[in-house]
């Protein structure tokens, strides 16, 4: 079983783009969804090899299914939140971000390896935080990732939770 790696990815778009994301989304009910982006292993003809296929072409072990999805106020923007095996799909976001007229922004946590990161427009901002305490999480990770995650207190937490052992 794998840790599993929390994400957040923001797709920015012309309305009708982001209209037919959705009702892609809508179609497949969230599962496979990289499939709206990528062909899979089996439509590739790589299907014996899905392992390596899935690595090179999502950035991770398996297709992932959308927790949850919305568009915003001007349909220009959609939010999609899902957990990907073992790190984020990088493959995927530099797919959909090399899409003409498609913008990306993804944020990615992945709590049992204590990494987390943004992945914006082709650059990707990776911080490392193992080792770290809650005293010291902030002068070596952002804190607009600090706070969207809720790492502080979850570090707090796990921190309270050992030294009563």
């Amino acid at each position: 079983m794998p840790n599993w790696c929390m994400n957040s990815l923001q797709i920015s778009g012309s309305v009708e783009q982001i209209k037919e994301i959705n009702e892609k989304l809508e179609a497949c009910k969230g599962e496979d969804f990289f499939d709206i982006f990528i062909k899979n292993a089996k439509e590739a003809g790589r299907d014996e090899d899905w392992y390596s296929y899935n690595h090179e072409h999502y950035g991770c072990k398996w297709n992932c299914t959308a927790a949850s999805w919305d568009v915003d106020g001007d349909g220009t923007t959609i939010t999609i939140a899902f957990d990907s095996p073992w790190a984020p799909p990088m493959q995927v976001f530099e797919t959909i971000q090399n899409t003409p007229g498609l913008s990306v922004c993804a944020q990615y946590y992945e709590p049992g390896m204590g990494f987390v990161g943004e992945y914006n427009d082709g650059s990707d901002d990776y911080y490392d935080y193992g080792g770290c305490t809650s005293e010291d999480i902030y002068d070596n990770v952002p804190a607009e990732l600090v706070d969207s995650w809720g790492i502080y207190e979850q570090m707090v937490e796990y921190e309270q939770e050992n030294s009563e052992e």
